[in-house]
């Protein structure tokens, strides 16, 4: 119990359940909020906060604008009532979509703009206290989550205070940010009619309690609580006293508790962020009480469940995260003071019975995981898995088909198939995994397999019968990839003689061949070498096409999902192929993770598994032995494989991803946001231990190759299967709204361009000024506003012979400049165009 020493303190205790919840699953919803209150009852809790929008799910998408107040008010007085019957003084936090409007407000400046008006009839994001079987108070988010992958200005109204103390209706002015409003008269399907009442709706803080023993409540909903922290644009937390919502409430009225109700999409060292803010919040009220979602309740992301509480600036209760369990639940007790008053009158007040004595607290967190020395790798992998779960059990899926290449990629995908049932059943046992999945038609045998072998024979009877892996070679396969995929699924023994165990799953053996003949002979009656010699990226395009069509007949026939493997670089840089390994599969399994990260993950599956919950993976040797490859080009006279991804890509794959963090997802707060420049990305590269060896000409290739793949990846990414995301994905459903149709950065890749010649001119004692005849100004100037001058740059660099994968080389237009710049770029090749020029055309 968190102790105070305070002549007017008391014990509450205060409970958070985060609920694995599905988009418009009414029955699964009010079940699992129907369970977090049976154990709350149980557990004699005062306060149960659950998640944001936990009534419908978060993630509805457009599926918000189905929102219907009289459904939801209908769901909301149920709760009530049952959590009344179970508990009568219970108070619960509950969150949902609520739609207000009023039409006919007065004339003001921006009529339309006030979100009272609400013009375009969204509903707010809204979160009702729930209290003696009826809706106490309503409160609605004061600011939406609208930027990273956040879209809920598209689907919410934002409510404003200050519009609300400018409010009035026929039951008053608006105080404090909250108005009074009307909740019709309902009936329930039980018969009863519940009658129209009027509720506080906003920012409310309510009392409950009676006496010296009372405490006030208020909500901060998600993003609120972010508002004026450092993590807010500020890079400090010095505002968060003057701008943050909570800390505003707080000069009025003594908050007791403030409930955050959170739907947190996941990323890396996220939970680091809200440690700092719960602890941040908790010192303008009592006790902060931080409740995430649990589980993914629409495709793109799954929540990790986190559960906190601060006082006093410090954590105090900490629930265990990615948990499998359909509800989660975390209670503790807390010493709090009654409030003071501040002068203010609370908006509702409702009558509470603290207990003297309370059952122990349910502390099922954090867990070993969270806090050691793998805790990053732990946080993600249970992520991603978690999500896997739900999406098979969801969307009913029987298993998985994976087109299995004894490379990285659907070695991992395939391998978290095995990691996801062992991590189910680890937390849920045996009935409880087929409890969650009821559609399996194998579940007969994983039981059977059970009453003779336990959890492990009933594991390996799900992995048998829910994976099914097919390695489809060419004559570009090698041994050694056959040898990593069949021993991946069926085990098999290391360099050193050791046996390991296989992940489980059938293993089937599919030369494709023949089908890659075929292919050829039909396009212009020649065999695929003869294809390979006239183009060899149609020759590993259609070697990967034709695997994508059999994946698919295998996942047909066994009514399984096949699963699409290109990883997160493969995204940014445009090698999957499109009808092919991108299109392999109906959803990816790794789109959220780069190259040398799933390499790094895979080494600590082998080397430790995951804690508590899964075994070392042993049978990925092979695949990490092997040096990843395609093999999608003919190998060598000597039968060799002469084909190498980081060979053929220009860059290592810690490159890509650290040129790809610095185009895409950096944005400084000393640049107020703004992404960087390709020059800032140059910059930053530069200084960076991954291009120690590089010399600025190599390094410019290599950030001018990222961004030409960056714009040609863009149609792809448009088509690419949906996939868990995690802070970096590239999706445009979700996560990066990027255009397939743009200037791809040309002019500003020009300026980076003659930045790089002329401390090349340096480098040999001259000047690009001195070679070109113009000012570096005057040059600049042509970079972005002359028509065809980044382009005449760019032709220029062509180096069809280069065998390192960088073909555009600034090396190459500098050897041009300095046999006749002049020409160059100042006649022959580029068009002169002023800005007055420009001007004046427009």
């Amino acid at each position: 119990m968190a102790q105070r020493i305070d002549q007017n303190s008391f014990p509450i205790k205060l409970a958070s359940a985060s609920c694995n919840q599905t988009g418009g699953d009414w029955p699964r919803n009010l079940a699992n909020i129907c369970a977090a209150i049976d154990q709350a009852a149980a557990d004699g809790a005062d306060i149960l906060g659950l998640e944001e929008l936990g009534l419908t799910g978060y993630e509805r998408g457009d599926d918000f604008f189905y929102s219907d107040n009289d459904l939801i008010l209908q769901m909301l007085r149920i709760i009530a009532r049952y959590a009344a019957a179970k508990a009568p003084d219970l108070v619960i936090s509950v969150g949902h979509p609520w739609y207000f409007s009023d039409k006919h407000l007065p004339a003001q400046a921006d009529r339309r703009k006030n979100p009272l008006f609400n013009r375009v009839n969204n509903c707010f994001d809204a979160q009702s206290f729930l209290a003696h079987g009826d809706i106490a108070a309503i409160s609605a988010k004061r600011y939406l989550f609208n930027y990273e992958r956040g879209y809920e200005k598209r689907h919410f109204e934002e409510w404003s205070e200050e519009a609300a103390n400018s409010y009035e209706n026929k039951y008053g002015k608006g105080r404090h940010g909250t108005i009074v409003i009307e909740l019709p008269e309902t009936a329930l399907p039980d018969g009863t009619n519940m009658p129209e009442k009027t509720v506080p709706f906003g920012a409310p803080v309510i009392r409950i309690g009676a006496g010296d023993k009372t405490a006030q409540l208020t909500h901060i909903i998600c993003e609120e609580y972010w508002i004026g922290s450092r993590f807010d644009g500020t890079g400090d937390n010095d505002d968060y006293g003057q701008d943050n919502p909570l800390a505003q409430k707080a000069r009025y009225f003594d908050i007791t508790v403030a409930l955050n109700p959170n739907a947190s999409p996941p990323a890396p060292e996220k939970i680091d962020k809200h440690r700092e803010l719960c602890k941040l919040a908790s010192r303008h009220c009592e006790v902060l009480v931080h409740t995430d979602g649990l589980g993914s309740s629409g495709s793109t992301f799954a929540q990790f469940g986190s559960r906190l509480m601060a006082q006093d600036g410090e954590i105090i209760s900490e629930g265990k995260r990615a948990s499998f369990l359909d509800m989660a639940y975390t209670s503790q007790i807390v010493t709090v003071r009654a409030p003071r008053n501040k002068g203010h009158a609370p908006h509702l007040s409702i009558p509470h019975q603290f207990k003297t004595d309370h059952s122990p607290a349910i502390q099922d967190g954090p867990a070993a995981w969270e806090y050691g020395e793998r805790a990053e790798f732990e946080e993600e992998m249970r992520n991603e898995l978690l999500w896997l779960f739900d999406y098979m059990r969801k969307n009913r899926i029987q298993g998985i088909a994976q087109a299995l290449s004894g490379g990285a990629d659907s070695g991992y995908n395939a391998a978290k198939l095995r990691l996801m049932i062992e991590l189910a059943v680890a937390e849920r046992g045996i009935d409880g995994f087929l409890d969650a999945m009821p559609h399996l038609t194998c579940a007969d045998k994983i039981r059977a397999a059970f009453k003779t072998g336990g959890d492990a024979a009933a594991i390996d009877c799900a992995a048998d019968e829910m994976l099914t892996c097919v390695y489809m070679g060419t004559d570009n396969s090698s041994e050694d990839t056959l040898r990593a995929a069949q021993t991946l699924v069926e085990g098999g023994t290391d360099e050193n003689g050791d046996t390991f165990k296989g992940i489980g799953g059938k293993f089937e053996n599919r030369n494709v061949q023949n089908l890659l003949e075929q292919y050829c002979q039909i396009y212009a009656g020649m065999d695929s070498l003869s294809l390979f010699a006239k183009n060899p990226v149609a020759y590993e395009n259609v070697q990967a096409r034709a695997r994508q069509v059999l994946i698919m007949t295998f996942a047909n026939t066994e009514n399984k999902l096949a699963i699409s493997n290109p990883n997160l670089d493969e995204g940014r840089n445009s090698y999957a192929t499109w009808g092919g390994d991108l299109h392999g599969g109906m959803i990816s399994g790794n789109a959220h993770k780069n190259k040398a990260r799933q390499l790094e993950h895979m080494r600590l599956l082998y080397e430790y598994g995951l804690e508590g919950a899964a075994a070392p993976v042993k049978s990925l040797f092979w695949i990490l032995k092997n040096k990843p490859s395609a093999e999608l080009q003919p190998r060598g006279a000597d039968g060799k494989v002469t084909q190498f991804d980081e060979d053929q890509l220009g860059r290592s794959f810690v490159q890509m991803d650290v040129i790809s963090h610095f185009m895409l997802n950096d944005r400084p707060d000393n640049q107020h946001g703004r992404k960087n420049s390709p020059r800032e990305v140059f910059e930053k590269c530069r200084s960076h231990p991954a291009f120690v060896s590089d010399d600025i000409a190599t390094l410019h290739d290599r950030i001018r190759l990222s961004y030409e793949k960056w714009g040609h990846a863009q149609f792809k990414i448009h088509g690419s299967p949906i996939a868990a995301t995690y802070g970096k994905n590239v999706d445009h459903q979700s996560s990066l709204r990027t255009p397939n149709i743009s200037a791809n950065h040309r002019p500003e890749l020009a300026v980076l361009a003659l930045y790089v010649l002329e401390e090349l001119a340096k480098a040999d004692g001259t000047s690009l000024e001195t070679i070109s005849g113009e000012t570096l100004t005057a040059l600049h100037g042509r970079a972005l506003f002359d028509t065809g001058f980044a382009e005449a740059l760019a032709a220029k660099m062509w180096t069809p012979d280069a065998t390192d994968g960088l073909k555009m080389k600034i090396a190459t237009l500098y050897a041009h400049l300095k046999t006749d710049g002049t020409a160059l770029l100042s006649t022959g090749d580029a068009k002169k165009v002023t800005p007055q020029e420009q001007k004046a055309k427009a």
